[in-house]
């Protein structure tokens, strides 16, 4: 079965007193446009906004396990961006590999262990520096309890960060965060409090 959506955004706002021009229109308007197709074995979207950013990317199934797809997205007055990625998804495994037109390079695996709710994930970034490339490594996990979701993340450039989120009940949500950035010495710790009404 395939699905095609599409829509469009009119926003208008009134302009400035001291931005209108004589016998010009008091409001401005702009549109963003979006269009999303879902086939059986491959998908597509589309997005423009009034700015002229562009971006159009398409995913479709090659074997049962393995998909591939591309992404290009326009800037104006920027140079534009191309991506290409392919994907292996099992029952409790994804490992992905994409790369650009900036030469950038990213490898990434995700595994859920069973009769768990646990998961891991790992990623390798590759990308040209001044003089010579760079690469960044970052580990993490996530654990998901009955009423609460624990996250925990390390990278190769000496950054440790934690978010613990615990819902008190169906209207109140706490979240605890920290990050550390042991190479500058930096380190931040938050709160937050979410009342939904």
């Amino acid at each position: 079965m395939s699905v095609l959506s599409l829509s469009a955004v009119l926003q208008q706002q009134r302009t400035p007193p001291e931005e209108q021009i004589p016998g010009g229109a008091d409001f401005l308007g702009n549109a963003t446009f979006e269009a999303d197709y879902t086939g059986a074995d491959n998908s597509a979207q589309f997005k423009a906004d009034p700015t002229g950013l562009m971006a159009f990317s398409y995913m479709q199934s090659i074997l049962p396990r393995v998909s591939a797809g591309t992404e290009v997205i326009h800037i104006p007055g920027q140079i534009n961006l191309m991506s290409a990625g392919i994907r292996y998804s099992s029952a409790r495994s994804i490992f992905s590999l994409t790369g650009n037109n900036m030469l950038n390079a990213t490898a990434s695996y995700t595994f859920k262990p069973e009769k768990t709710k646990a998961e891991f994930c790992t990623e390798l970034s590759v990308l040209p520096g001044q003089e010579r490339w760079e690469s960044l490594w970052s580990g993490g996990f996530r654990y998901e309890m009955k009423t609460s979701r624990f996250k925990a993340f390390v990278n190769s450039q000496g950054n440790v960060g934690s978010l613990l989120e615990e819902q008190i009940n169906n209207f109140l949500r706490v979240t605890m965060c920290a990050d550390m950035d042991y190479k500058k010495k930096v380190y931040k710790f938050g709160f937050g409090l979410t009342i939904a009404m």
